[in-house]
């Protein structure tokens, strides 16, 4: 393969589900007011450390193992056994001044550590200066019971009620920071900014944090391209916001990406959440409308099921089930077992469980190279796109697929297409031997719109009030 091609993919999903609360747990907002979690939405903003808002872009409920974090000096909260705690320990190396450095780890992960190393570590919370202090904390456990959470954006780090730091991270950072794609002026300008916060630990969590400041001027809703190098290739990552509210930059962003990824948790409750219940059917209707042909599944926090191959395989296969209803072929497929708050998986075969890299098994960005070699090989396919020459009318046929509908659809039904980054209100006047569509149909229909217009792309992704329902492409202008 030519390694100056640029392999360019997308990444979809609640790419961090694990960063959760016992239902019930205040939250404060950027307007100073108080909200439970479960009643957090997407578009809202919480308290960021920096005291700038973090927008909601995705929320989550579950049931599980709970434990309680007691602080000497602040509230005690109650969170799930994979939430990430912001801890501090000093380092104490005379004759140098004391440097807290920032640590974070999973509840989990901090049980596992010895009484000594425990007791080191302290919680982080801001003085009424805005000045970062440390306070003793001890975890212990608690009966099951419900949790809910949320992801946000930038560096993950927001403020609890008390001034607390609590965090929420993202699975792209870590992807970026092993590719040493910052040139050296941003990079140190992050240490810097992180060494005058007292959270040397969090430079590397706030590398796309900064990309998006500096180079989008705040933008953070829009998507945006980001080239990195890795291993002698080059690759462009595709961020979009996956959350609906901004559901047009998505379709926009991700319009001519061939290789998507697809991130779900493999933990129990979370994978659920994501998957059954949550946005990631929707994100991956738009991606395989806008002509994503390839998905890489990322079977994320392998780490907290012990890197269980059973576990892998057994939700995998449901999510493969899911994208063959969608089109995606065997073929089209493949997953990787990672770790993204490990970074085991992401860059390099490193650390990868041996019942994965047995024959030509890879890692994501091995396996996306792999993939955008066999793309190349293969040529452009059909699956929809530019135009040879622009349609012009005002009915066209379309050849669709209804997935996410729960009623049927008849003759009269008015939808919104989706169409070349343009939106269209159109009603169904037609079908080809059936009286209705219900969910799962695929089926060629006739659409006609309010005048005449003209499409320069046949790809169409169809919804309905706040959802979508279904995709298709056009193949006739009447």
């Amino acid at each position: 393969m030519d390694t100056t091609e640029t392999i360019k993919f997308t990444v979809i999903g609640a790419v961090d589900v694990g960063k959760c609360w016992e239902v019930g747990t205040p939250i404060r907002m950027y307007d100073g007011s108080i909200k439970p979690v479960e009643e957090i939405c997407v578009g809202d903003s919480v308290m960021g450390v920096d005291g700038r808002p973090k927008g909601i872009i995705e929320t989550h409920v579950g049931e599980g193992k709970l434990y309680e974090v007691s602080q000497h000096t602040g509230d005690s909260y109650v969170v799930s056994e994979h939430h990430v705690l912001v801890l501090g320990s000093l380092s104490n190396r005379p004759p140098a001044t004391p440097v807290l450095v920032q640590v974070e780890m999973s509840v989990m992960e901090y049980l596992s550590l010895s009484d000594q190393v425990r007791r080191d570590l302290r919680g982080l919370r801001l003085d009424g200066e805005g000045r970062v202090t440390t306070t003793r904390i001890t975890v212990s456990e608690r009966p099951m019971g419900r949790y809910a959470g949320f992801q946000i954006e930038g560096d993950g780090t927001f403020l609890a009620p008390d001034s607390t730091i609590w965090h929420n991270s993202t699975i792209c950072g870590q992807i970026l920071a092993k590719s040493n794609w910052i040139d050296d002026r941003s990079l140190q300008k992050i240490f810097e900014t992180a060494d005058r916060d007292n959270m040397t630990r969090s430079k590397w969590a706030r590398v796309l944090d900064i990309f998006e400041d500096e180079m989008l001027r705040g933008k953070t809703h829009e998507y945006v391209n980001i080239p990195f190098s890795y291993g002698g290739r080059n690759y462009e990552l595709v961020d979009t916001p996956g959350h609906l509210i901004f559901i047009r930059e998505m379709i926009t962003g991700i319009s001519g990406v061939k290789i998507g990824c697809l991130v779900l948790s493999m933990i129990n409750n979370e994978f659920e959440a994501s998957f059954e219940r949550g946005t990631i059917k929707e994100h991956l209707m738009i991606a395989k409308a806008s002509g994503v042909e390839k998905m890489v599944i990322l079977a994320n926090k392998m780490d907290a099921v012990s890197w269980d191959r059973e576990v892998f395989l057994e939700k995998c296969k449901r999510v493969t089930a899911f994208l063959k209803r969608l089109g995606f072929h065997d073929g089209d497929v493949t997953a990787i077992p990672v770790s993204g708050w490990l970074g085991i998986g992401l860059c390099d075969n490193t650390d990868m469980p041996e019942w994965h890299l047995k024959g030509s098994s890879k890692c994501l960005l091995e396996e996306l190279a792999s993939i955008h070699s066999s793309l190349v090989r293969s040529g452009p396919t059909s699956t929809g796109g530019a135009t040879e020459g622009a349609l012009r009318g005002e009915r066209f046929v379309l050849d669709m697929r209804i997935i996410n509908y729960p009623s049927i659809i008849t003759i009269g039904f008015t939808a919104i297409f989706h169409i070349g980054g343009e939106e269209h209100e159109v009603t169904l006047v037609g079908l080809n031997k059936q009286k209705f569509i219900k969910n799962g149909d695929k089926c060629y229909a006739m659409w006609k719109f309010p005048e005449e217009v003209q499409l320069h792309t046949n790809a169409v992704i169809i919804r309905k009030d706040t959802q979508t329902i279904g995709f298709g492409k056009v193949i006739k202008a009447l």
